[in-house]
């Protein structure tokens, strides 16, 4: 009984974990994004795959494509942001400032994509697929309206402000009864098909792609996995590798999941409810759903974590977790 009551006092402490507005924000359009894309949606001819994950031997790690649009006579790697406030250059790299007047910097993303675009292309090799650079191209979008970039950024042909996707959205708005969500992904299809007409005015040699690449491409595309995502008890959401559980009993190989599964843990956080069940009770404080089974957890349990960036896997112990997502 001490030891049940120990796991509440410790659960109803866990304190939440609140996810950054900003970042928020920015999820809640990845979201709506995902959820078409996931629809396996298609626009003149183009082929949308969103958060993709991309091997990479050389690097030994995996990079992350925000959205990845694959053309007839195009691939195009787009990096999507909904960074507010002011972008600046300064040393070789990209300063934002946000409202609150935090400084983040970031690296030029023109030049962080190119290592990007290279994995892919190995990765592309490595199935048989063999394109040239010409078949190539890179885009960062800005999704939000309140961001005040510096000239220089500005006028980088691979930058896409707001404005800009903006003005296809107005184009698109005798679409009726057609979803926002899907006029702004077509939006980003028509910024690279019009970018492929650039190109193939500047140069008369752009040619379309061999039928049997393309057919490969999607394929590959379509198999790669999306980041494991780990949800918080307060809302804050961790990208990268889930890998174990371990609880008293037993540990599971996350890994080995099937992609797309979402496990669900269920808290007894009343402290009412909670401290009763723990008194009078066998029932477990916490349930985690695995597929076809529940297993009992406890709030001391450990979720094995590696977070997307970091160099080590965190452990994070269950009673801060409230749902997990295989990529």
């Amino acid at each position: 009984m001490r030891d049940r009551l120990e796991e509440w006092r410790d659960l109803v402490g866990t304190e939440p974990k609140i996810e950054d507005p900003e970042v928020e924000a920015g999820r809640a359009k990845e979201l709506v994004l995902r959820a078409l894309v996931e629809t396996n949606l298609k626009h003149k001819g183009a082929y949308c795959f969103l958060g993709k994950r991309v091997p990479s031997l050389q690097h030994r790690r995996r990079f992350e494509v925000d959205l990845i649009v694959l053309t007839r006579k195009h691939l195009h790697f787009l990096e999507v942001k909904n960074w507010s406030g002011e972008l600046l250059e300064r040393g070789g790299n990209w300063v934002q400032i946000r409202r609150n007047g935090d400084h983040i910097e970031h690296p030029n993303l023109t030049r962080y994509n190119s290592q990007k675009q290279r994995a892919v292309v190995a990765l592309l090799r490595s199935h048989g697929v063999e394109l040239d650079s010409t078949y190539f191209s890179q885009k960062i979008i800005f999704m939000n309206p309140n961001l005040h970039m510096s000239s220089g950024i500005a006028a980088n042909p691979d930058v896409v402000p707001w404005s800009r996707l903006n003005d296809y959205l107005e184009a698109q708005k005798g679409t009726s009864g057609t979803p926002f969500a899907e006029r702004l992904v077509h939006s980003v299809i028509a910024v690279c098909l019009d970018s492929e007409k650039s190109i193939q005015v500047l140069d008369n040699m752009f040619h379309a792609m061999p039928k049997s690449c393309f057919s490969r491409a999607r394929k590959i595309f379509s198999g790669l996995e999306t980041w494991d995502r780990a949800v918080l008890y307060g809302g804050k959401v961790l990208a990268g590798d889930c890998l174990k559980l371990s609880t008293s009993h037993s540990m599971v190989d996350l890994k080995s999941l099937p992609s797309g599964i979402r496990c669900k843990v269920s808290w007894s956080r009343s402290k009412i409810v909670g401290f009763i069940q723990a008194l009078v009770t066998q029932i477990p404080l916490g349930k985690i759903r695995l597929a076809d089974k529940r297993l009992p957890v406890r709030p001391t349990d450990i979720l094995k974590f590696h977070c997307a960036g970091e160099q080590k896997p965190r452990e994070i112990r269950m009673g801060s977790v409230d749902l997990i997502i295989r990529g």
